[in-house]
């Protein structure tokens, strides 16, 4: 069997756009979980300068099938101009696909 689910990653400015992100994500059906990490600190590139802000990070789990669905959902509701939206499919234990794909359809 394959045992693979689909994860999204991307970030946020802060936890309060993290959890509304994540739950217009879980009441459209697209993902099964968020798992929203605050505080956490990014240092990046933008418009030839070396910028830092606190940030959260979101993971999403969903389907294979429902990720290219999760991804366009994130692409048009993403509150920044150049969102990272990093998609990759991963191995699951059999039980968690089930509770997955149960409630992912």
């Amino acid at each position: 069997m394959n045992n693979k689910i689909a994860v999204l990653y991307t970030t946020v400015s802060n936890k309060k756009q993290a959890e509304d992100l994540a739950n217009l994500v879980l009441l459209n059906n697209l993902a099964v979980c968020a798992n929203i990490m605050s505080n956490g600190k990014s240092i990046y590139l933008w418009h030839g300068k070396i910028e830092e802000n606190e940030e959260s990070y979101i993971i999403f789990k969903t389907t294979v099938n429902k990720l290219p669905l999760l991804k366009d959902f994130m692409i048009k509701n993403h509150p920044y101009e150049v969102p990272a939206i990093l998609t990759f499919k991963a191995d699951s234990s059999e039980d968690f696909l089930n509770y997955v794909t149960n409630l992912v359809f």
